[in-house]
């Protein structure tokens, strides 16, 4: 991912990225089983459409589909669940948290806006392009730098970072982190760690 740019990036998400996401985050095989077995039973059935409408059909739901010939169809449920992935466009967060932090300046979206923009060692970067004295990011707000942001191998590898970041910047005495320590109460301190 690091290797690509942002155009390489942008065609990567549009052209592999769903195929890549089912071959990389496989399910377990007892919920494969499981899966097989409601096919099976015909308790679930599998399209290949784009949802074009959703309206309330008393207390269940009509879902209007299109596949890739244009054909119409119509499924009624009693519930409809958004499994399409999580959002990926970062400026348009529905989080309160994100969205001040980027209304303030305190952090910015990356250049693929699919997360915060952070430096090598995962300090964020605000909106002046400085390192923030105080942020620093992991996992999800990472995908639009390192793609593989949610497994655990990648996770603890970047909390790994972010920990020895805070144990440099510790180390000297006008450090942030240094700072911050000396302003918390002992009980504070453990949660800000």
């Amino acid at each position: 991912g690091q290797a690509f740019s942002d155009v390489g990036r942008r065609q990567f998400c549009q052209r592999h990225a769903a195929r890549w996401n089912v071959i990389r985050h496989r399910i377990a095989p007892t919920i494969h089983q499981q899966v097989t077995a409601a096919l099976a039973q015909g308790r679930l059935t599998i399209t290949s459409s784009a949802i074009t409408q959703l309206e309330s059909d008393g207390p269940r739901i009509r879902v209007q589909l299109r596949d890739r010939d244009d054909r119409p169809a119509y499924l009624n449920g009693a519930l409809v669940i958004n499994c399409t992935g999580p959002h990926t466009r970062f400026s348009a967060t529905r989080s309160r948290l994100l969205q001040n932090l980027l209304a303030s300046g305190l952090a910015q979206p990356d250049s693929m806006d699919m997360g915060v923009r952070v430096d090598s060692d995962f300090t964020v970067i605000t909106r002046d392009g400085k390192r923030s004295e105080w942020l620093l990011a992991i996992g999800p707000l990472l995908r639009g730098t390192l793609w593989e942001s949610i497994a655990v191998p990648e996770l603890r590898g970047q909390a790994l970072r972010v920990a020895q970041t805070l144990l440099d910047e510790n180390s000297a005495p006008s450090a942030p982190a240094a700072r911050w320590a000396e302003a918390a109460e002992p009980a504070t301190l453990e949660y800000c760690i």
